[in-house]
């Protein structure tokens, strides 16, 4: 298990978005950038500066950004846009899944390509608990009940140890003995 600390460092990478070519990246963190660029005015060419777009929440949650070629816009999800720049899909997968749940987390390392079985499945497993249960403080101990960590929240420590956000509740309820090879609880007050 390692410790926030001891976690490696990432490094930001920008990588030009297919069809886009010249005009826009996107970042393995989830960012989408439009490069620095001469655009034709009324008047002449002016230079355009690079600039960090500022995403837009669509009603099902998920960041967008319109991207613009030829004088025509359209918006797209940065999850794909992140997804077709850094992940590969050798088996043709339809869909892009966010791993822990969270539709505004477009890191590379919180999406994967996904058959519409699995995302489905995510889907029922989201519905199937309180938001509650997601951001109170747990507790992760081994199967000898020795303690190894405190997380803020059940997303947290799935990000941390990589372990389903689902089965650390179930354990936490009692529905399963341990997760991961580790025994789970909710953090009581005044513990």
């Amino acid at each position: 298990m390692k410790h926030l600390l001891t976690l490696p460092y990432y490094k930001e990478v920008w990588k030009d978005i297919k069809g886009y070519e010249g005009l826009y990246q996107v970042s393995n963190f989830g960012r989408v950038k439009s490069l620095e660029r001469k655009v034709k005015k009324w008047d002449g060419f002016r230079t355009m500066p690079e600039t960090i777009l500022k995403p837009k929440v669509q009603n099902n949650g998920y960041l967008t950004v319109m991207l613009y070629k030829n004088g025509k816009g359209k918006t797209i999800a940065i999850h794909r846009l992140v997804a077709e720049a850094f992940i590969p899909n050798p088996h043709n997968h339809p869909t892009v899944d966010h791993i822990n749940r969270i539709r505004t987390d477009n890191r590379e390392e919180n999406l994967r390509w996904a058959p519409m079985k699995l995302q489905a499945k995510n889907r029922i497993n989201r519905d199937q608990f309180n938001r509650k249960d997601e951001s109170k403080p747990i507790l992760q101990y081994t199967l000898d009940m020795v303690f190894v960590m405190e997380y803020p929240s059940i997303n947290e420590a799935e990000r941390l140890t990589g372990i389903d956000h689902v089965c650390i509740i179930r354990c936490c309820k009692g529905k399963y003995k341990s997760a991961g090879g580790y025994i789970w609880k909710y953090k009581e007050k005044g513990t």
